[in-house]
């Protein structure tokens, strides 16, 4: 059986290593970006994230940050640890987020 790819514009997988995984969600949760594309992000928090909510991404520090608009489209218990619940969830961009428009060295 193959994987049939769904996903409507590539995704470039963030790490720390390459200065993209971290990011802030509206009103100041942190968050972990796993994987970013032009039209959303997959983010991992310890933030419970209501499907359906609107949310506001933010990118980049002082004068340099980037914030866009979603939706979150679905969101899901990763990992338990002890004292400790981890979510992921897809967002669902507003708009086309240009992915040249935020430089690596610009993430908190």
């Amino acid at each position: 059986m193959t994987f049939r790819e769904r996903r409507a514009s590539p995704r470039c997988v963030c790490s720390q290593r390459h200065g993209w995984g971290a990011a802030r969600i509206r009103p100041g949760h942190d968050v972990q970006v796993l994987d970013l594309s032009s039209l959303g992000a997959l983010i991992q928090s310890t933030t419970r994230l209501v499907p359906n909510s609107r949310v506001e991404l933010r990118f980049g520090k002082n004068g340099l940050a980037r914030t866009i608009r979603g939706r979150i489209v679905r969101s899901y218990v990763c990992a338990i640890d002890a004292d400790v619940v981890f979510y992921r969830s897809a967002v669902a961009f507003d708009q086309m987020l240009e992915l040249s428009t935020i430089r690596p060295d610009e993430v908190e």
